[in-house]
């Protein structure tokens, strides 16, 4: 072996090294779970939500490419694994944490033991049951995943399917038709009913890419305009909120854990929605930025379960809102009970035109509690957090980028009721942050935007 072919064999071998090292610290950074939100298949590739420090949404590999082509991806709560389909060999593939993934072979039906043929797109699990579609049919494929065995029926509307989801509970199987009407398929009787009319929602035409995920407390998500377009469903009063990051990447069949929380967005008006502790029975709330000089109306609503929403306050529009000029209002608070509150956008006319992402207090009778200012001050890389919690336990607050890196963590013994720590911050830049509060009683979550 001369010169030449020892250095070329030493080159491929330190490429070979390379990508086999990103390849594993791809798998070592990232997986999927059930709390990590947003999952979407992308040339063959599982791809996350991942929101960055300025608050802009984009799909971040989590995994490399697949060898085997695959569609109709999806989340089963029962394992934490996914589910897809070989589009080439029609086989029931089980994707682990690892990358790693095991065919089951290929789905036979129920009656004639046929094998499975056609090319299902799109498709989501609930109760044990692989739901699937197939646009060529307009059918739905349901794949008993203990038997690896199916049915077909008809989907039951005129309108082809580009999205599906899970509610977990309501323990139906929903989609967004395009034209954004809700339907819900029972997955005992298979049949279809049709729910609620969203306004506002732009249409989708033929081959166009929308997605639909389904979080906790059945928040709804969507995409639309070839998967650009991000939305959150209101699906009880018909009405989109729509977020300022685009999405520019556009994708195959998505998936999420139903019972994940939703990511933490930057919305296209309401900057800052926030909670103060409470006061007896009532909590404050104060909101930065939702405006400047507008004939539009905000409504502060108050829910105990995230459905049945009362208005308890209106924000008043006389002139430009800043960090400088907030507003604030006392709301009802019921203690012992998970709050939520969201501002509403009303028209002079009375025209809804959206809503803010809903915002939540848990048990403040037993969860830590956190106060932060609207703008943060960074004057000497200092972030003064007030923390108000039961004397004699020991506090671990942490912060954490929007990358999801941890930036500082200190442990706190807490003597009094209520305390104000300087944390001394070397490497804080602008941007969305997550502070984290854990005591023995549980674990607080507060996004706040750092701004220097």
């Amino acid at each position: 072996m001369n010169k030449i072919e020892r250095i070329t064999l030493l080159a491929f071998f330190l490429l070979s090294k390379l990508l086999t090292a990103q390849q594993n610290n791809l798998a070592a950074d990232y997986g999927f779970s059930c709390g990590s939100g947003f999952y979407q298949l992308i040339d063959n590739q599982l791809q996350s939500l991942s929101i960055d420090g300025q608050g802009t949404a984009q799909w971040k590999p989590i995994r490399p490419p697949f060898d085997r082509p695959l569609s109709a991806i999806a989340y089963c709560l029962d394992d934490d694994f996914m589910y897809s389909i070989d589009t080439l060999t029609h086989e029931l593939i089980r994707i682990y944490q690892s990358g790693a993934v095991q065919p089951l072979g290929v789905p036979r039906h129920v009656s004639t033991k046929a094998l499975l043929e056609t090319q299902l797109t799109i498709g989501e699990i609930g109760q044990g049951i692989f739901c699937a579609y197939t646009p060529q049919e307009n059918k739905f494929y349901w794949i008993d995943l203990a038997t690896n065995t199916f049915v077909t029926t008809e989907t039951g509307i005129n309108s082809q399917l580009t999205n599906l989801a899970y509610c977990s509970t309501r323990q139906l199987f929903c989609s967004v038709d395009a034209k954004a009407r809700f339907y819900f398929w029972d997955p005992i009787s298979k049949k279809p009913f049709a729910g609620t009319q969203m306004m506002n929602l732009p249409s989708t035409k033929a081959g166009e890419v929308s997605h639909l995920w389904v979080t906790e407390n059945e928040r709804f998500f969507a995409t639309r305009k070839n998967g650009r377009a991000f939305y959150e469903l209101n699906e009880q009063s018909g009405m989109p909120y729509n977020y300022a990051n685009l999405l520019l990447k556009r994708g195959g069949d998505e998936t999420s854990c139903a019972a994940a929380p939703p990511p933490v967005l930057l919305e296209e008006e309401v900057l800052e929605f926030r909670l103060e502790a409470p006061k007896k029975d009532r909590i404050r709330l104060s909101w930065t930025g939702v405006h400047e000089y507008t004939t539009a109306r905000y409504y502060i609503e108050h829910s105990l379960d995230h459905k049945k929403w009362k208005e308890v306050g209106e924000k008043p529009s006389n002139g430009p809102n800043t960090y400088q000029n907030p507003y604030g209002a006392l709301s009802p608070y019921q203690e012992g009970k998970t709050n939520f509150y969201r501002l509403k956008k009303v028209s002079k006319y009375g025209r809804k035109l959206g809503y803010s992402r809903t915002i939540m207090s848990g048990e403040w009778s037993t969860m830590p509690s956190i106060l932060v200012s609207p703008k943060i001050a960074m004057a000497n890389a200092a972030l003064a957090v007030c923390v108000k919690n039961h004397q004699n336990t020991i506090l671990n607050l942490s912060l954490w980028d929007g990358y999801g890196q941890l930036i500082y963590e200190k442990e706190q013994p807490i003597l009094c009721s209520e305390i104000t720590l300087n944390l001394e911050l070397t490497n804080c830049f602008v941007g969305w942050h997550e502070v984290r509060i854990q005591t023995a009683v549980g674990v607080q979550r507060e996004w706040i935007w750092v701004q220097q």
